[in-house]
């Protein structure tokens, strides 16, 4: 019974995802480890003698209890991916806000230069 509660959830799953990115609201660079992971989840869930035999490859006693334990061994890997894709985003706008202030204050010259020389030379 739970093989088929799986098999339904992961076959939903795969389907919201895939609806995410047509409707543009999920990078498909993302969508990809979501879509591979439903993938598996079906897949582990039709055979059950797959499952099985990996548990007691694992000393697993209740079987279904390892489809969980690799879906939290796969959030855990996407929450470090997530990390790095923040981190990398984080950097990139320290960069561009530096950037900024860099122009900003060439600007501030630029306009201080052109009224000093109005001012000077009595243009105004």
């Amino acid at each position: 019974m739970i093989y088929y509660i799986i098999f339904a959830i992961a076959l939903l799953f795969l389907i919201f995802v895939i609806y995410l990115v047509l409707k543009k609201k999920l990078l498909l660079k993302y969508s990809i480890l979501w879509i591979l992971y439903s993938i598996g989840l079906v897949v582990m869930s039709i055979s059950v003698k797959l499952i099985n035999d990996l548990a007691t490859v694992l000393n697993i006693y209740y079987a279904p209890s390892m489809i969980f334990l690799f879906g939290l061994f796969f959030l855990m890997i996407y929450m470090l991916h997530l990390s790095i894709v923040v981190t990398k985003q984080n950097n990139n706008m320290i960069k561009l806000t530096q950037e900024l202030s860099l122009m900003k204050n060439r600007e501030e010259k630029i306009n201080n230069k052109k009224w000093n020389f109005i001012l000077f030379h009595g243009l105004l």
